[in-house]
């Protein structure tokens, strides 16, 4: 969590993203979405795209989404416009799988039988 300002990714990672030269995108067959909710009652929900290609990782999508309270639907919705603006890209489109990596905040090790498989 970044500490300096109100957000879920902290300038260190951020910076040499957004500087970085430009390359030209694959076209993807699938992209790994990862969600990291927010988990009190004042928090940023993390949510990034990530492509492989050849042994090249491409970061697609990258947001940080202030969630006030544990609001099912704002969370959802926020998810929803998220993929609807990476089907978007070309490099994309309507074919493309999204594999979702979700944390769940505050399970341990003990909680595992909780979660359905």
């Amino acid at each position: 969590m970044a500490s300096d300002r109100s957000s879920y990714f902290p300038d260190n990672v951020l910076g040499p993203v957004f500087t970085a030269d430009r390359v030209a995108v694959p076209v993807f067959s699938e992209l790994y979405v990862g969600i990291d909710p927010a988990s009190h009652k004042t928090s940023s929900m993390g949510i990034s795209a990530i492509g492989v290609k050849d042994g090249t990782i491409y970061l697609m999508g990258l947001a940080s989404v202030r969630i006030e309270r544990a609001d099912v639907r704002e969370v959802s919705q926020s998810i929803v416009v998220f993929l609807d603006r990476l089907r978007e890209h070309p490099a994309i489109g309507k074919k493309c799988a999204f594999l979702p990596i979700v944390e769940v905040p505050n399970l341990g090790a003990h909680d595992r039988s909780r979660v359905p498989c």
